[in-house]
């Protein structure tokens, strides 16, 4: 065919060559910007502005800090996004969506995670080309161990303080609170340390997922961690390690404080108490140092 083109282009007269030639280029590239650029599918559009949890029987509050989303159409990830936020994907008609949550692990920007403990969202749905779908996913705890869950409302708390601490918890409830009552420690110049640990020990694994949840805020670093009694040269003995500080808050952050390398490198020990604590900042005035936690919550598999 090509060959039969320039044996016509030759015999031709030279004006009548160029224009042929012209006409022939203008066509092909005329037809062939289907085959080159073909017409694009238009995208459909996944907003989640928000997301819920449902607290679990006897937890009073569904307070959560998930704030990243892990999208799948059709078991394929889209990709990672920080709500509220809306994503085009190129799958419409019908799709299964699947939402998973994300955290701040131990409170930190970097280090973005799937949260183990509550379970996928999921939803079989049209995607509308060049319409957005709105979402809300809800997410649900699984089922897992709680050996410890603090959201004092009760006359007491499962914590006691250590002897390093000069003052304790008091248990209020006012328009500070998120859900009824909450955990409040004062700190001054006559009483500047806090130190506490649960009264009770906890067994737990050395190779699954151990988790630290809590809410907190306030004007003073807290410092988390836990005491593992170990054994070493025939004796008990509690070792203090602390994992994490948190500098001051004036809002409430709820914190998930991943526990699961920590306590697997305690090969020696064989139960574990959850602590907190926290010092007055020495400062030029009287100010009082307040510290606010609560829904203190232990999960692991």
């Amino acid at each position: 065919m090509q060959a039969l083109f320039i044996k016509i282009l030759i015999r031709m007269p030279g004006k009548l060559v160029f224009r042929y030639a012209v006409i022939v280029i203008f066509l092909g590239l005329f037809f062939s910007c289907d085959i080159i650029n073909p017409e694009e599918p238009l995208p459909s559009y996944i907003h989640v502005d928000t997301a819920m949890v449902k607290p679990v029987p006897g937890e009073i509050t569904g307070f959560h800090n998930f704030q990243d989303v892990w999208v799948y159409v059709d078991g394929d990830l889209v990709g990672t996004y920080q709500i509220p936020f809306t994503v085009p994907v190129l799958p419409s008609g019908e799709q299964s969506i699947t939402l998973e949550a994300g955290i701040k692990e131990s409170g930190q920007t970097m280090y973005r995670a799937k949260y183990p403990f509550v379970t996928s969202f999921h939803k079989d749905t049209l995607l509308p080309p060049a319409d957005t779908l709105h979402i809300t996913p809800v997410y649900e705890y699984v089922e897992a161990n709680v050996p410890l869950y603090e959201g004092f409302e009760d006359l007491g708390t499962q914590f006691e303080n250590t002897e390093a601490s000069d003052t304790s918890f008091i248990i209020r409830e006012d328009s500070n609170s998120i859900y009824g009552n909450y955990g409040y420690v004062a700190l001054d110049i006559n009483r500047p340390n806090f130190d506490c640990r649960t009264s009770d020990l906890y067994q737990l694994p050395k190779n699954e997922k151990i988790y630290l949840e809590f809410d907190h805020k306030g004007n003073e670093k807290i410092t988390a961690g836990f005491f593992a009694k170990e054994y070493t040269d025939g004796t008990f003995s509690d070792v203090r390690y602390s994992v994490i500080i948190l500098f001051p808050s004036k809002n409430w952050n709820r914190v998930y404080l991943n526990l699961t390398e920590d306590i697997a490198q305690t090969t020696n020990a064989i139960e574990y108490r959850l602590f907190f604590s926290a010092s007055k900042e020495e400062t030029e005035d009287n100010e009082i140092g307040e510290v606010f936690l609560d829904n203190i919550k232990l999960i692991h598999y």
